[in-house]
This record gives structure tokens, sequence and C-alpha cells, in this order.
């Protein structure tokens, strides 16, 4: 028996793919270089054609929700997608 991987399983990436991929590759590019770490790169407007996509960045506390600390003191900031 002979173990394949995933590189049998899959298709080749899609001009979307490819395009999307390299956005958010040089996109995470400038923002290591600008000095912006704790930022994730977005890309917005991607039913357009990619002329017109938006890149940037967006800081990774702006993704979280912080309740109230807890009565031990605790500070446990969520993701906000899980309320």
């Amino acid at each position: 028996c002979q173990f394949i991987g995933y590189q049998a399983r899959c298709s080749v990436p899609s001009d979307f793919d490819s395009d999307y991929a390299y956005t958010l590759g040089a996109t995470s590019a400038v923002l290591a270089a600008s000095g912006m770490s704790g930022y994730m790169a977005v890309v917005s407007d991607l039913s357009q054609p990619v002329q017109k996509w938006r890149a940037g960045g967006v800081p990774f506390t702006a993704i979280l929700s912080v309740a109230g600390a807890s009565a031990a003191g605790a500070f446990r900031p969520r993701p906000a997608i899980f309320p």
C-alpha cells in the first residue's frame, strides 16, 4: 500500500484562489514590514474584479469580545464568533 497524500485528492487552485492567496500574502508582507504586529490581513469586495478588491489589516483585538472579570478575577477574552 502506498500513501499518495492529499495532493492526489485535490484539484488545481482556481484563478480566484490564487489571486486571493497572493493578495493576502502581499497584504501580510506590507503589514509586517510596517511593524503592524497583532494585525490580520483582510480582503473585501471579493465579488468585484481583482483590481477593485480592498486589502487592509484588522487588529486581532477587534475580533474579541471581552466579558467582565469573573469572581476569580481572571481575564478571559473570547473570539466574537463564540458569544
